[in-house]
This record gives structure tokens, C-alpha cells and sequence, in this order.
């Protein structure tokens, strides 16, 4: 299912006061020597949020976007294509409601 070679670098997301946080703000993979899958922790929004939404602007670094038991969003089988790779995270309400968005980045790298 997966090339990890690692665990995912993991990138913490957060909701206050309808405001997103993600640390870090830049996760860099490496598809060579490793990790070179990402897990995104939502577990701390499930109070706050009732879905999450992960949205690459152009081309994602992943093949597979999965999610995890435990609350998370994994993206895994790395596409091997250097560069940085902008994404929106996005939190809606029961109703569908968009909550917060931020745009933070992934840097794919071979090293």
C-alpha cells in the first residue's frame, strides 16, 4: 500500500478561536532516503471540526491520500517529483460550512 521508508513526517493541525495552526508550517520529505510519506494529525479538531479537507494546488507529491484509525490523513507512495507542493487545509462545520482555511507547504526533495 505504501513506499514509506520511515513513519510520515508528521504535521500537528489545529483549531483555536476558528483559526488553523499546522507545525510545522513547511514539511520537507525525502523520497530517496526518507520519510517520504506526510500524516497530518487532526485528532485535536474533533471537537472543533466536523471534516477536514486537504486540497494540493498543483500536483500533489502522493499518489494515495489515505486517513488513519486514530484521526489522521496520510499521504503516502511518493511520486518521486522534486519541488514544493502548496496546499489548502480546509475545516467545515456539521453543515457544511467552511470554518477556517490555511495554505501551508510540503518541500519533496531526494535528500
Amino acid at each position: 500500500m505504501t513506499d514509506m521508508k520511515q513513519s510520515p513526517v508528521g504535521i500537528v493541525v489545529t483549531l483555536e478561536d476558528n483559526k488553523f495552526g499546522v507545525t510545522p508550517s513547511t514539511a520537507t520529505i525525502n523520497y530517496e532516503v526518507g520519510p517520504d510519506s506526510v500524516v497530518w494529525d487532526v485528532s485535536q479538531l474533533k471537537s472543533k471540526a466536523a471534516a477536514v479537507a486537504i486540497e494540493f494546488k498543483k500536483g500533489s507529491p502522493f499518489k494515495a491520500m489515505g486517513t488513519k484509525l486514530s484521526g489522521g490523513i496520510l499521504g503516502t507512495e511518493n511520486t518521486k517529483i522534486g519541488g514544493d507542493y502548496d496546499y489548502t487545509i480546509i475545516a467545515y462545520d456539521a453543515t457544511g460550512k467552511e470554518i477556517s482555511r490555511l495554505d501551508p507547504r510540503i518541500v519533496n526533495q531526494p535528500r
